[in-house]
């Protein structure tokens, strides 16, 4: 097992992620019913109760890579000093961005491109390893 006893893992994402979780961050019955959050919860107590894994859920229907980069301080770095501070994120992102060149073709300044899409997951993980000491 990767994970040592008391880690956080934070997972950040779109509606794949959120599905109802407590916003900004869920955490235990605010996980969302049926996300897979919640199905790692489940597992990670069920097969591993020893670790006491915390996991939060910070999920936001409809977020493309762009507006969660906007969001992402707030939403993965900011809570550290609340004590949120995760030993692992996940990133679940990309729907939205595909979505939205079909959604609205005739609006390209809301189309996030692969170019760009690559770029935000970049940043995200840029800011990651230079302000949280994740494994």
């Amino acid at each position: 097992m990767i994970f040592e006893k008391g880690d956080r893992i934070l997972f950040a994402g779109d509606s794949v992620t959120d599905m109802g979780s407590n916003q900004p961050i869920g955490e235990l019955n605010g996980l969302g019913n049926t996300t897979y959050v919640n199905m790692m919860h489940c597992f990670s107590t069920s097969s591993y109760p020893e670790l006491e894994l915390r996991l939060s859920n910070a999920g936001h229907s409809g977020a493309t890579t762009r507006s969660y980069l906007a969001r992402f301080d707030e939403d993965v770095l900011d809570p550290a000093p609340k004590g949120y501070k995760p030993n692992w994120v996940s990133i679940c992102l990309g729907i939205n961005d595909v979505w939205s060149q079909f959604a609205s073709p005739i609006l390209p300044d809301r189309h996030v491109l692969p170019d760009e899409y690559e770029a935000n997951l970049e940043e995200m993980i840029r800011r990651i390893h230079e302000n949280l000491d994740v494994k």
